[in-house]
């Protein structure tokens, strides 16, 4: 279980995330969401997102460097 002073989001924010989503989850549902959470936040920051609007897949894969 994560600590909830290292918490990326508090219990509490993650609950209201749920309910928007229309999630009404069990105690221990929401127990795994919230660890779950944590991992998945940090993923989503590594991810890159300085792409230019006319940036496509496409133009922006290159196989050359793999």
């Amino acid at each position: 279980m994560t600590d909830a002073d290292t918490a990326i989001v508090s219990r509490e924010d993650l609950r209201v995330l749920v309910r928007n989503a229309g999630l009404d989850p069990s105690d221990q549902q929401f127990e795994e969401m919230f660890d779950a959470y944590q991992h998945v936040k940090a993923m989503l920051d590594r991810l890159n997102r300085d792409f230019g609007f006319a940036d496509e897949p496409a133009h922006v894969y290159s196989p050359l460097k793999f």
